[in-house]
């Protein structure tokens, strides 16, 4: 798995790990994690896992 940083570049300064927006690659360049952070340290994490999408029926349009 390789993460990737994306800094603004206000962090461009910054240590490796601590850019606000980072993501997770598997080994088949498929997208498993996303990370973001906030200045006051706000942090929300995503997990994606790769299946099949269920059917969902249509909203009516009335």
């Amino acid at each position: 798995m390789s993460v990737f940083e994306m800094p603004k570049p206000a962090e461009a300064g910054e240590p490796p790990g601590q850019a606000r927006l980072r993501y997770w690659v598997d080994g088949g360049g498929l997208l498993r994690r996303l990370e973001l952070r906030t200045r006051i340290g706000a942090f929300a994490q995503l997990d994606l896992d790769p299946g099949p999408v269920p059917w969902i029926s249509p909203v009516p349009l009335d």
